[in-house]
């Protein structure tokens, strides 16, 4: 509280605060030390002096203005707001007084005081009674203390020292009251709306304000407080409001940390578990290439065993048959001879069933280890949502119909995860809802829907996990039969100029140019009317239908996307794909009216002429979302009238 008990200025308590006209408050020596003295030259410091209140005496006289005076003004910067306020005769000075915060600071004063029993720079154990409390440094002091840390004196001498000792109160009546500035013995009881100052009986008397509206003190006050009270209500609402959101919000705050606290244990757990099975498969391949190194290495090892023994047995049989043929002795060789030959061919033998040039293992692994697809897998390692959400909330004071378009809207579902949405619609009759959008949006507008229908929507919300229930459904109905558009200049060709609220067409080029209306029907009889505004030469306009898709730099009906019926000052054609047919005579002129009828419950196009038929039915075998369209080159305008009834001469006919 004490940042609204302290001046702007000094920054400490107010002292003989005062009430500026902005209706902030200052001390009264800051303000003095601000306020400044300006010339009156200017003509609207003299206005803003002119509309100063008008002072009167106890008996009745205005308060004459010197001279002096007439030629200054005295103003003060509020620091607050800033504002320039224009003070009265008697600057600062004639201010009226804050006796309320200088109320409110004595009490707050003597209640921090009462709280301090001992000084608070006394080094004794216990410290001594503090007598005196500086309001500017806060702190209590003893007499000792206070003569030695706090001189009065230098910076300090401004400091204002409060005793600690209760002083005799005097009674709130007492201490409240306030004596007329005029009247000083007359206590102020009156409050004078007209001039807004506080008045005394004296004043009232002397006549200065006897055609004023006076009134009593308490009365205003009490009008006052219940203003103030009932603008204190909604503050004490809103601040209730806002205490229960921020425990709230620390509730949030707190299980957010848990789920938080958990989803880190989780995640933790579950990268420990694939690190573990990594670790064992990493096991596992090590361990099956070093079985079967050790396996190779053993073959490779016996192998050798068998063959170096193999050496030794035919070099000691080589190294005896050398020796044998170094003999003399031809008689006992001779007699040998076939032993040593037979020994020898043994050892052949043996040697070529057993002896191998070939290492007996495999060849070595040429294989690479094929971690792409584990990579691929943790590199696509993602969170997923572990419920799906709570269904959107349709918001039915912003969903509505114009014309055939339905526009829904939707709240997104709290504390829930959303991917985006699916809207949902089915037409009044049938049993089963048909999906008309997908996607991250809010807000969805279903196009070029039946005339004179009712239409159920409803929404579902979606995340990885799943899809929400449905929401509660929202049932519109298009706008009768009666069919209303305007021409889309979107649906145009750039050379295209729309004017008069899209109602009238024009062409910037020679050349023969396609727009659409901007409303699409595939089901109902339907009857709007072309008038000629302008017709120059003899050019070639052209009404009729078209898919959205249709060709828009040449006349309507070169393609297989729209049907026409082109006319000029004498005679007209019905085209489609380029196919002139039915030529009729008469034709149009400035002030001519061409009527469409599109009757796509049996999908029949026919054409009018100043409100009557047109040759025989135009087209037929009409099916799909079919558009008003129109070509024109520069010699032509055209104005468009929509919502108009079947003319009553329509004979249903598929001759």
């Amino acid at each position: 509280m004490d940042r609204y008990l302290s001046c702007p200025l000094c920054q400490y308590y107010f002292k003989d605060p005062v009430i500026l006209p902005c209706g902030h408050s200052v001390c009264l020596k800051c303000g003095l030390r601000v306020q400044k003295s300006i010339a009156t030259a200017s003509p609207s410091l003299r206005a803003k002096r002119a509309s100063l209140p008008t002072l009167h005496h106890g008996d009745g006289k205005q308060v004459a203005r010197s001279k002096s005076v007439d030629l200054l003004v005295t103003s003060v910067v509020c620091p607050v707001c800033v504002k320039k306020n224009i003070l009265g005769d008697g600057g600062v000075q004639g201010l009226a007084r804050n006796g309320m915060f200088e109320a409110l600071i004595d009490k707050f004063k003597n209640q921090k005081i009462n709280q301090i029993s001992g000084c608070q720079l006394c080094e004794k154990t216990p410290p001594t009674r503090a007598t005196l409390y500086c309001e500017q440094c806060q702190i209590a002091y003893c007499d000792n203390c206070c003569a030695v840390c706090h001189p009065k004196r230098g910076p300090l001498a401004d400091h204002t020292l409060t005793p600690t000792a209760k002083p005799h109160h005097q009674t709130n009546q007492q201490k409240q009251s306030c004596y007329c500035a005029h009247h000083p013995q007359q206590l102020i009881n009156m409050f004078c709306s007209s001039c807004s100052v506080l008045i005394c009986c004296k004043c009232l008397e002397a006549g200065g304000h006897s055609s004023h509206d006076t009134r009593s003190l308490d009365v205003v006050c009490k009008k006052q407080k219940s203003n103030t009270q009932a603008n204190l209500n909604i503050l004490k609402g809103n601040v209730n409001d806002l205490q229960k959101f921020i425990g709230e919000l620390t509730d949030c705050y707190q299980q957010y940390e848990i789920t938080n606290l958990d989803l880190e244990a989780t995640v933790a757990a579950q990268f420990d578990l694939l690190i573990n099975q990594l670790q064992k498969k990493k096991d596992k391949m090590l361990s099956d290439i070093s079985n079967q190194q050790r396996e190779q290495l053993e073959n490779l090892s016996l192998q050798n065993n068998s063959y170096k023994q193999k050496l030794e047995e035919a070099s000691v049989l080589v190294d005896f048959i050398d020796e044998c043929l170094k003999t003399n002795d031809s008689a006992s060789y001779i007699q040998v001879a076939d032993n040593l030959n037979s020994k020898i061919n043994d050892a052949l033998a043996t040697w070529k069933d057993e002896i191998i040039y070939e290492a007996a293992v495999e060849p070595p692994l040429d294989v690479v280890l094929d971690s792409k697809a584990c990579q691929k897998a943790i590199s696509e390692l993602c969170f997923i949502q572990k419920s799906v959400p709570i269904q959107p909330e349709i918001i039915a004071d912003e969903c509505h119909m114009s014309n055939n378009n339905l526009t829904v809207c939707w709240r997104p579902p709290k504390n829930c995860q959303v991917d985006g949405y699916i809207l949902e619609l089915m037409e009044d009759g049938q049993t089963k809802y048909k999906e008309i959008y997908r996607g991250k949006e809010c807000k969805y507008t279903a196009k070029d829907l039946h005339f004179d229908t009712t239409y159920n929507a409803r929404v579902r919300a979606y995340n990885k996990a799943g899809i929400s229930e449905q929401s509660i459904e929202i049932c519109q109905g298009t706008t009768p039969k009666v069919m209303h558009f305007l021409v889309d200049d979107a649906l145009g060709h750039p050379d295209i100029k729309l004017s008069n609220d899209n109602t009238t067409i024009s062409c910037a080029n020679n050349q023969d140019r396609v727009v659409l209306g901007g409303v699409g029907v595939s089901r109902g009889v339907h009857y709007w009317e072309v008038c000629i505004d302008r017709y120059v030469g003899d050019p070639d306009p052209a009404v009729g239908v078209a898919y959205l898709d249709t060709n828009r730099d040449s006349m309507l009906g070169r393609d297989t996307k729209s049907w026409s019926m082109y006319v000029d000052s004498s005679r007209s054609w019905f085209k489609h794909d380029n196919v002139h047919t039915n030529r009729c005579e008469g034709g149009v002129t400035a002030g001519s009216v061409i009527g469409v009828l599109l009757d796509m419950d049996r999908g029949l196009l026919r054409f009018y002429i100043d409100k009557e038929p047109h040759g025989p039915v135009a087209f037929k075998g009409l099916t799909g979302t079919i558009y008003p369209a129109f070509s024109l080159n520069n010699k032509v305008q055209m104005s468009v009238r929509t919502g108009l009834s079947v003319p009553s001469n329509y004979l249903i006919s598929t001759k």
